[in-house]
């Protein structure tokens, strides 16, 4: 049979001392909020939200905001994680953002890196700017470009 319950006017609350569950076993759960928030909380404990095919969250007029304190906010996919933004994709931190891949690939058009100090490794050799020079280091050799000119340091410099 089905089961209906209106509050006409006022509010409902439920206090439960204990457990509490509702399954549904064929068919779908609809909460709809038509004026309002709607508000999930557990004040000692977690909340976990877990989907079989998939988990999907909209925020139509003021987008989605995740918040984590104490660990901060981890997302994990398997086998990839994808983060779109039709125009901007904006990562920002107090103090380091860390790429860690056997393979970074940033793209295919312009890559503007800004700082006031930018310094590129492969294996043992590096480049390195700063406002005043750029300085280019291999082996025992070096090469450095600044208001004073170009200077070539190594143990050997051939020329030609």
């Amino acid at each position: 049979g089905n089961d209906m319950l209106t509050v006409a006017n006022g509010t409902r609350t439920v206090t439960v001392k204990g457990g509490s569950s509702h399954r549904v076993q064929e068919g779908s759960r609809i909460v709809t909020v038509t004026g309002g928030d709607y508000t999930v909380t557990s004040t000692t404990a977690a909340v976990n939200i877990a989907g079989k095919t998939r988990v999907a969250v909209k925020g139509q007029t003021a987008g989605v905001s995740v918040t984590g304190n104490g660990e901060g906010v981890g997302i994990n996919g398997q086998p990839k994680v994808s983060i779109t933004g039709d125009d901007n994709v904006f990562v920002k931190a107090g103090d380091f953002v860390g790429i860690d891949s056997p393979t970074v690939d940033i793209g295919p058009r312009t890559i503007q890196i800004h700082g006031t100090r930018i310094i590129l490794w492969c294996g043992e050799s590096s480049l390195e700017m700063d406002g005043s020079k750029i300085v280019l280091h291999a082996g025992s050799g070096e090469l450095t470009l600044d208001a004073a000119g170009a200077t070539l340091k190594g143990t050997l410099v051939k020329i030609n």
